[in-house]
């Protein structure tokens, strides 16, 4: 059946709805960082929680589970580097999380090694609603398979 038959056959109020409500997880050291990515989520009618310590988020992926994480890939003296790993050891849905890198002092040399490490996507900083409304599009909808950085391959 093609794209154009089953929008015919779904409900409008279904196309209306737009992308599910996700509950995203913020990680930053920086507190105005976090309130703006939560504000962000609250605009775009997800839930969020925030965390200012790389062993608080991988706490809370343990309890909680989250549509996505936006990470500070600086945040609390853990490189991105190390946090993934971490992350991707939890058992279960919490070690495939989607994962958002934001930056406020990337270049695309960091930024291609990030990616090639599992984040879905790195944004940099200051992170505006556009980009983090893309990021997490394209991580909710499970189309972040392809990485993406503001910054080209080198």
């Amino acid at each position: 059946m093609n794209e154009d038959v089953r929008r015919a056959e779904t409900p409008v109020s279904a196309l209306e709805a737009g992308p599910p409500r996700a509950h995203v997880l913020i990680l930053d050291d920086h507190a105005p960082s976090r309130a703006i990515c939560a504000g962000y989520c609250d605009l775009f009618d997800h839930t969020s929680e925030s965390v200012g310590v790389a062993r608080e988020a991988v706490a809370a992926l343990r309890r909680a589970r989250f549509g996505a994480v936006v990470i500070n890939v600086h945040a609390d003296g853990w490189d991105a580097l190390e946090l993934i790993p971490a992350i991707r050891a939890l058992p279960g849905p919490a070690g495939r999380t989607p994962l958002i890198g934001v930056t406020a002092i990337g270049r695309g040399h960091e930024a291609q090694r990030w990616l090639a490490a599992g984040l879905a996507a790195v944004l940099p900083k200051p992170v505006t609603a556009a980009q983090l409304f893309a990021a997490l599009g394209a991580a909710l909808d499970g189309a972040g398979a392809e990485p993406r950085s503001w910054a080209p391959a080198r």
